[in-house]
């Protein structure tokens, strides 16, 4: 993590008796030695830069941007004659100085307050008062902020917005939408037997190398491309290697468009706003990173950052917006960490006491109001593939719809592994599905079911011994377990089989031929990675 300014970022978590500061880092603390610094203290809200400027780059917790390409400095770097600056590449900042973005506004309450602080700190903290001094102006400052909150409003703007706190309240229920719309997927075995809803929150549950994160990307790839969506990308705790080759995929499929190196210059950076918003006008993504190489506080703020970015875009400028997050077992992971670290007692297996409320505090803001949605899609790593353990069991209460990973199925080949029978929708419903898919999903279980009954009867006696009826079943459910495979848009480098996009109608029509027997004679291998029947 290269902080904002330079400046080390810290989270106040506690203020303790005899002017003890509790903090949690967002950067990386090493090569500090804290009892020879002279600290000056800024009380700020964690920021990152919200809207168009964050599409097609790739940013840390604290709003830096970390992708190879030059940046676009925000906010206190435009100019009346609407002028941007470009950054030198090297920086990797997206804003050179972060006190300048709040301290620049003379009308502020708030700012004032910094200023006297910034000086006043210099003065007590070796007088033994800065204890007294810090908790005073904490109160006074959290007040005129939250007075300041009251009287402001936000205006939609489609090119350069402005940055925004990581932390927010939940919407209240008022404000809430309560319509229920089918999300389409273009994944066969997730249309048919566990449908997503828009403004909805699903979970991807399933153990180590079961292909979470390429479902994840193929989900990406199809709201992207078919549906034309915007999509933030939080990559909370995973590999460093996976978010660089995600990034480098979406560079090769247009999702993230880069224009800069061609039209701008190092030696000048003075540009137009027009210019600089050309930059992003084809992106369709946001990526915030804080992998498993950063420090646990970082880790454990990655989801709010992306959570920020997609409220602007849901309440400022009223869009439909797609947040995938993986893992949500890092985060829980970090916030154990934190909570040792902190010195608080274990809960059940060792996780933290607050681990409830730290997952509320994410899936909370995932919600669909009545200017726009935020649909979340997160991965969830099982550990030992057990779904009692207290980490993915806390999670389950928030989803609406939860897709889990089979090992068996990954076993025999079969991708995307999804268990039919573990894996739920709130919306395979009469009142949300057509009753022809409703009929087609029923059945499709039902003869899985019983191919399962049947397996220890065929290991044990064979497949010679059961009745025509079972046999039909047996044959009829081999098909449909190979055809709720499907070949992947972002597998085919190591597949060498072309990816296909499957809607929800050519998917229940190919089912239900299946069902119905009309491809009897078609053997097994006909329908393995296969797309449509057509």
């Amino acid at each position: 993590v290269k902080p904002y300014a330079n400046i080390l970022v810290l989270e106040i978590s506690q203020l303790c008796y005899g002017a003890l500061l509790r903090t949690v880092s967002l950067s990386t603390t090493q090569c500090i030695s804290t009892w020879r610094c002279l600290a000056l203290f800024s009380l700020q809200a964690v920021i990152v830069p919200v809207g168009r400027i964050a599409l097609g780059r790739i940013l840390n917790v604290v709003g830096s941007v970390i992708d190879p390409h030059s940046q676009v400095f925000h906010s206190c770097q435009f100019s009346n004659t609407g002028q941007a600056i470009i950054g030198d590449s090297q920086e990797s900042q997206l804003y050179t100085n972060e006190a300048s973005l709040f301290l620049s506004n003379p009308h502020s309450n708030v700012n004032n307050w910094n200023r006297h602080f910034l000086t006043s700190t210099a003065k007590y903290i070796h007088d033994g008062m800065l204890g007294q001094l810090f908790y005073f102006y904490s109160l006074a400052a959290l007040y005129l902020q939250h007075t300041q909150h009251l009287g402001t409003k936000t205006t939609p703007d489609t090119q350069f917005s402005q940055v925004k706190a990581i932390h927010k309240t939940p919407n209240k229920l008022i404000r809430l939408s309560t319509n229920l719309t089918l999300f389409e997927t273009g994944i066969k075995v997730v249309d048919l037997l566990t449908p997503y809803v828009q403004g909805g929150k699903i979970g991807l549950f399933g153990g180590a190398g079961l292909g979470k994160t390429v479902v994840i990307m193929e989900l990406i790839r199809n709201i992207a491309i078919e549906h034309g969506g915007l999509s933030l990308f939080a990559g909370v705790g995973e590999r460093t290697r996976e978010g660089n080759d995600l990034y480098c995929e979406m560079q090769d499929s247009g999702i993230i468009s880069r224009t800069d190196s061609s039209s701008f210059s190092r030696k000048n950076i003075f540009y137009t706003s027009a210019q600089v918003h050309s930059v992003n006008t084809n992106s369709l993504v946001a990526l915030v990173f804080g992998q498993m190489n950063e420090t646990p506080g970082a880790r454990m703020r990655v989801s709010h950052v992306s959570l920020t970015m997609a409220e602007y875009f849901r309440d400022a400028l009223r869009q439909d917006v797609l947040i995938f997050i993986d893992n949500v077992f890092r985060f829980l992971q970090a916030g154990s960490e934190v909570s040792t670290l902190l010195g608080r007692m274990p809960s059940a297996v060792g996780y933290q006491p607050t681990l409830c409320t730290e997952m509320g505090s994410i899936q909370e803001r995932i919600v669909a109001t009545k200017l726009g949605s935020i649909t979340s899609i997160q991965a969830i790593f099982v550990p030992a593939d057990d779904l009692t353990d207290p980490a993915p069991a806390v999670i389950f209460g928030h989803l609406d719809a939860v897709t889990v990973l089979s090992r068996a199925l990954a076993a025999k080949a079969i991708y995307p592994a999804v268990d039919p029978f573990n894996s739920t929708s709130k919306m395979l419903s009469p009142s949300h599905v057509s009753e022809e898919h409703l009929l087609i999903a029923t059945s499709v279980k039902q003869i899985l079911q019983r191919y399962k009954e049947l397996q220890d009867v065929i290991a044990i006696l064979g497949l010679e011994e059961l009745s025509d009826q079972d046999r039909v079943i047996v044959d009829r459910a081999r098909k449909i377990e190979r055809f709720l495979s499907q070949p992947f848009f972002v597998a085919e480098v190591f597949t060498r089989i072309q990816g296909a996009y499957v809607s929800l109608d050519e998917t229940i029509h190919g089912f239900s031929q299946i069902v119905n027997g009309s491809l009897d004679d078609w053997s097994e291998g006909a329908f393995y990675l296969k797309g449509a029947i057509s």
